[in-house]
């Protein structure tokens, strides 16, 4: 303590959250700040002081070319015996014992250092344990560079996860310039003109006072060159000689490295260049490593780094991570070529999917050294990669170069195309798979065959798989559905595949069908989605592959035609559960995709809130960031059926928590609500918005993007008076009305063609007996009548004309907007008034646009303009559902009161308490109330 100048509050608030560990009140410290501010010392300090009271996980990220998975985590875990060294060991669920590693009774503190310097799969499991080490007894502390974890740096993800979390933030200062003096005492240096010249940061204040005299060095690299040039020839050749191995050197490493030499370090260790920890060897600072890497002339750094792959081949088990690191640095091509691939799948494995693909990449510049089957594999391993960073175009170029380079191996293979030519596709099979995409689609984690595939044909079809995944997100459903077809073909040849391969790729060939139909009306019954799908679940079970046994449920759940609602949600449960049970973590984020997108489609509000929740901390804690996206989409979506439209406006925008760069499903919805807010009557922008969601969602052709984007342009149609647009929307929905889920979104079309005054095209209309014809506002003498599909749900009522039970029926439901078009419906002008007023206060100009020139003609001369904010009903912007809720509210009614009186969920209620508080700008029910009582 006596050496950290400056720092008693910081100590203070980390011994206290020590303290409250105790008492099973867990946080996280973020301890913040430029390189050479004094964290490591601050932090290694602490580590020890609390030796005595509390267990210590101490582990750092290194700054290599590509960060170790689960870097840290090993580190820290070294030795312990426990939960999280037995998971890092084994490959098991990390997530879990790391929970369990900290469950107590013991304090522990786990210290990280370095955090931007991170893999993807240690800020996945930091974030995870932050959310839930509030009660746990223990601590989490970490430190990072503020100026290298800039803005859109992964480690703001874990960063941004914790508002609202126990967190306590120590952004470390500079040293006063009464602190440069008490350390300039005695020295030649004049204090203030060395605070000036280092603006107070310890590192570079200790380096300057530790030359000769005061000459003023240029840098902190000056500095320590400085130090490092008065040492003896061996101790400088062996200082130089750690200074390429980033962050510290094991002991085992060192003596390998600098045998006799290892002696001469003393001399450096004594005059402050380097430490030695129990550990290991580490310069005193990494600044002062790197000033001396980089002070080397390349052919001696080259020489150096190739010292240390040596000397790395010579452990049994080498951290492949730096070995690729140091062949790299020493273009050594052939080492690099040999574990990049082993490096990029074990970074896979543990989920850190930036440093697989960087792997992946390395070894690609050397990929003229692999014989053609593991380059392929190689290949289609780095397109999968791609395509988890979001970049479908490039994975599509190199998993068409995979299957040609399979093909190579498989010539008996290259005449299974039942359809379409595929013959360009990719995908590797044996590391863990991230399927996840806009509409929850992609293939199943896991190695498609059970293990290295040992037959060319096996391997074959994994690539015919994944390129099926690579053309479906290109845009391209019938290339998909060829290539999958092609796998499923080739692998039911005689001989047949691995029963693991048939099961996998008969799973996806069914998903696909699923998620977009099959290609053609001819194709035979068997052949469609869900008999596709039952014969990959009895293939799956032979196989033993549980994961694919889910998978199958998934997708039945949307592609069975003889489900009922409750059904399809239960088969989507069930699905969750087998994943969530057995680790099948990318199915299980698939599962709460699907299930969000059925719920929004069916209306099933309340599960949608639940699964969005939920589904989003799972995800996202998880790095499966396509699925996170698609449950961000349709939370906002979920806003803005409750009128909530500021926050879901804020997520759909561009740059927006759903609005993902290369994800379609949020344009949508986006455009949808710059078309309600809008009274322009030539939209363009919105307009071409709208249309080209649209379009691509006609290429797609699954239910979810076709259902955002036409329902979306349907709307816009009729509030722009665009007929032309809203038939084009009818027609083009036709073809697939009758698919399973389909026919909410198509009743949703059908509603906004009614308004717009556009009927259903003749030969696709349910006529409706003679006693109901006037209610349904049928039409005869040869022009279609208005269409009623089965499974309408909320719109039903308004296709019948029954603007009454429609209105009812959304405010049960909690949106409204839609209420308020269906009161307007009513042709009296009491309800359309009532609608107008919703509309204005929504800021739905659009559409209250209309109402108004409904009110002209029913005869109303005055028109209401919209109220002024200091006279509407609502000041703070709350909605008509959150105005019943806050009337209630001030009554002293309880939220399941409140529920009960307006025939709502508890769940329903607490949301819209928590956002009438938010508008309001108040803390508790009883400011509430008297804000309204004040009005």
């Amino acid at each position: 303590m006596a050496a950290l100048l400056e720092r008693a509050d910081e100590w203070d608030a980390l011994t206290a959250a020590v303290g409250a560990a105790g008492r099973s009140r867990g946080s996280v410290v973020l301890v913040s700040g430029e390189a050479g501010i004094g964290k490591t010392s601050l932090v290694r300090a602490f580590a020890e002081h609390v030796a005595g009271r509390a267990r210590r996980f101490v582990g750092g990220c290194d700054d290599l070319l590509t960060a170790r998975p689960l870097g840290p985590l090993r580190d820290a875990a070294a030795g312990s015996g426990g939960p999280l060294e037995a998971a890092l060991r084994s490959g098991g669920d990390v997530f879990a014992a790391v929970v369990a590693e900290l469950a107590g009774p013991r304090v522990t503190a786990v210290v990280v250092e370095d955090l931007h310097w991170a893999d993807d799969a240690t800020l996945d499991v930091l974030g995870y344990l932050a959310r839930r080490i509030a009660d746990l007894p223990a601590v989490l502390v970490l430190t990072y560079r503020d100026e290298a974890a800039a803005t859109g740096h992964p480690v703001h993800r874990l960063l941004g996860s914790l508002v609202g979390r126990r967190v306590v933030r120590l952004p470390l200062r500079a040293l006063s310039s009464g602190a440069v003096v008490g350390l300039a005492a005695g020295s030649d240096w004049d204090p203030q003109r060395l605070h000036a010249l280092t603006g107070g940061n310890p590192f570079y204040v200790t380096e300057a006072l530790a030359q000769p005299g005061s000459g003023v060095p240029v840098s902190v690299s000056d500095a320590v060159l400085a130090r490092v040039a008065r040492l003896g020839d061996d101790a400088r050749a062996a200082v130089e000689q750690l200074s390429v191995v980033p962050t510290i050197v094991g002991f085992d490493l060192a003596h390998t490295l600098l045998g006799d030499r290892l002696d001469a370090l003393a001399e450096a260790e004594e005059r402050g260049i380097v430490t030695s920890r129990a550990d290991g060897l580490t310069f005193r600072h990494e600044l002062a490593r790197q000033a001396v890497e980089q002070s080397l002339a390349p052919l001696r750094r080259r020489t150096l780094h190739r010292a240390v792959v040596a000397a790395l081949h010579v452990e049994a088990a080498p951290d492949l991570a730096r070995l690729v690191h140091h062949a790299a640095a020493a273009d050594d091509g052939a080492t690099v070529s040999r574990y990049a691939p082993l490096a990029g799948r074990e970074a896979a494995a543990a989920g850190s999917h930036r440093q697989a693909l960087a792997h992946f990449s390395a070894a690609l510049r050397h990929g003229h050294r692999l014989a053609d089957a593991d380059l392929a594999r190689l290949v289609d391993e780095h397109a999968w990669e791609l395509y988890n960073a979001g970049r479908f175009t490039e994975a599509l170029h190199g998993g068409e170069r995979a299957v040609r380079l399979r093909r190579r191996s498989c010539p008996d293979g290259v005449d299974a195309r039942p359809t379409g030519d595929a013959a360009s596709s990719g995908a590797a099979v044996d590391s863990a798979v991230d399927g996840g995409a806009t509409t929850g689609g992609g293939v199943t984690g896991g190695d498609a065959t059970g293990g290295t595939p040992a037959d060319g044909r096996d391997a074959l079809a994994a690539a015919l798989v994944r390129l099926s995944r690579h053309r479906f997100m290109a845009g391209d459903p019938d290339g998909a559905d060829a290539a999958a077809a092609e796998a499923v073909a080739l692998l039911d040849r005689p001989p047949e595949g691995s029963p693991s391969a048939r099961a996998f790729a008969a799973t996806y060939l069914g998903a696909i069908r699923a998620l977009t139909g099959h290609p053609g009306p001819d194709l035979p019954d068997e052949s469609t989605a869900y008999p596709l799908l039952r014969r990959a679940r009895e293939l799956a079970t032979a196989a033993g592959r549980a994961d694919l046994v889910a998978l199958c449920r998934n997708y039945a759940s949307l592609a069975r035609p003889d489900l009922d609602d409750d059904a399809r949600v239960a088969m989507l449960h069930d699905s969750l559960r087998t994943g969530l049970e057995n680790g099948f973590y990318e199915i299980a984020a698939r599962a709460y995709t699907n299930a969000a997108e059925l719920c929004y489609r069916l209306h099933r509000l309340d599960e949608l809130e639940r699964c969005v929740t939920d589904g989003l901390a799972f995800t996202q804690e998880r790095g499966f960031s396509s699925h996170a996206h698609n449950l961000a989409v349709h939370g906002a979506l979920l806003a803005l059926r409750r009128g909530e439209w500021t926050a879901a406006e804020a997520a759909l925008r561009p740059g927006g928590a759903a609005a993902e760069p290369g994800m379609p499903n949020a344009a949508g919805p986006y455009g949808r609500l710059l078309a309600r807010r809008s009274a322009d009557t030539d939209p363009g922008l919105t307009e071409a918005l709208l249309v080209g969601a649209w379009d691509t969602a006609l290429r797609r052709r699954t239910v979810t993007e076709l259902a955002l984007a036409g329902t979306a342009l349907a709307e816009w149609s009729w509030l722009a008076d665009r007929r032309d647009r809203l038939e084009e929307v009818v027609r083009a929905w036709r073809p697939h009305a009758a698919r399973p889920t389909a026919a909410p979104a198509w009743a949703e079309v059908l509603r906004y063609a009614r308004r717009g005054g556009v009927a259903v095209p003749a030969g696709i209309t349910t006529v409706p007996d003679e006693a109901q014809a006037e209610l349904r506002g049928d039409r005869r003498g040869g022009v279609a009548v208005v269409e009623i599909p089965d499974g309408a749900g909320p719109w039903a009522a308004g296709l019948r004309g029954d603007w009454r039970a429609a209105a009812e029926g959304w405010a049960r439901l909690g949106d409204p907007y839609e209420r308020a078009l269906e009161l307007a419906e009513s042709g009296e002008v009491g309800p359309t008034v009532e609608a107008l007023h919703t509309l204005d206060d929504l800021g739905a100009a659009a559409a209250a646009r209309h109402v108004r020139r409904r009110l002209r003609a029913l005869g109303m001369t005055r028109v209401p303009r919209r109220r002024a904010a200091s006279t509407r009903a609502n000041p703070a912007g709350l909605t008509d559902r959150q105005l019943d809720v806050h009337a209630l509210l001030a009554e002293g009614l309880t939220n399941a009161e409140i529920a009960d009186r307006l025939v709502l969920s508890v769940r329903t209620v607490d949301s819209h308490v928590a956002a009438i508080l938010d508008k309001l700008g108040v803390r508790t029910r009883r400011e509430a109330a008297a804000r309204l009582l004040s009005r």
